[in-house]
């Protein structure tokens, strides 16, 4: 009479099959936060850099913010002023790294922004949020681009439009020279992301294979 065969214990896959559902929900939480934050890279101005220039700004807020007031030279004319300010920014925003009451405050003396501007128009920015959803290994790609942004040369342009860091009024090309660009936390977000998908990527092909009742399967039962 053949002995009745006991079952195994099957805990150990039942703890692995939760374990790579934990680890795949957690990438792609991680790279939708990444996507969908505006936190990317940080702009700030140097106070020496700007001394050196030969730049007197006036600074407002315990010195997060400088308004210049250039002279034309027609006629005592003044241009617009411009405002150097902190700003962060994401895939399709940027915003300045000021509050509300702050904002409210520098309106007084001719700061003429809202928080943040989004590069695309409403109707784009409600399916593009749609889109993150649905397909997050755009973070890849987002993760390249913001990597080489600040790597090229930006010395030899010449922009006509608003530059990052500064609103309002234009300023001479010699002013950005002082700001200063670096990354921030969405950055760390999307490369764990990408870690975290990496591993939930190893973790689901060995569960496949503990799962068909693989040499794997009977060193864990």
């Amino acid at each position: 009479m053949e002995p009745s065969r006991v079952p195994r214990n099957p805990a150990p896959r039942l703890i692995f099959l939760l374990a790579t559902l934990a680890l795949t929900l957690a990438a792609t939480g991680m790279l939708c936060g990444a996507i969908m934050s505006d936190h990317w890279e940080e702009i700030s101005w140097d106070k020496k850099a700007l001394a050196k220039e030969n730049f007197t700004p006036t600074w407002y807020l315990d010195g997060q913010v400088a308004m210049l007031e250039l002279f034309s030279g027609h006629k005592g004319h003044y241009f617009q002023p411009a405002f150097l300010v902190p700003m962060h920014g994401g895939i399709w925003t940027l915003c300045v790294s000021l509050t509300e009451d702050e904002i409210r405050l520098l309106a007084q003396i001719g700061f003429p922004q809202e928080r943040c501007i989004n590069y695309l128009t409403p109707d784009e920015a409600h399916e593009e949020i749609r889109a993150t959803w649905q397909n997050t290994t755009f973070a890849l790609f987002t993760l390249t681009i913001i990597h080489f942004k600040r790597a090229q040369d930006r010395g030899p342009r010449i922009i006509d439009g608003p530059e990052d860091g500064v609103v309002g009024g234009h300023v001479p090309k010699s002013i950005l020279k002082a700001r200063r660009f670096t990354t921030s936390w969405s950055l760390d977000f999307g490369w764990g992301g990408v870690t975290l998908c990496a591993l939930a990527s190893v973790a689901w092909i060995l569960l496949s294979k503990i799962m068909r009742f693989s040499p794997i399967a009977a060193m864990i039962a």
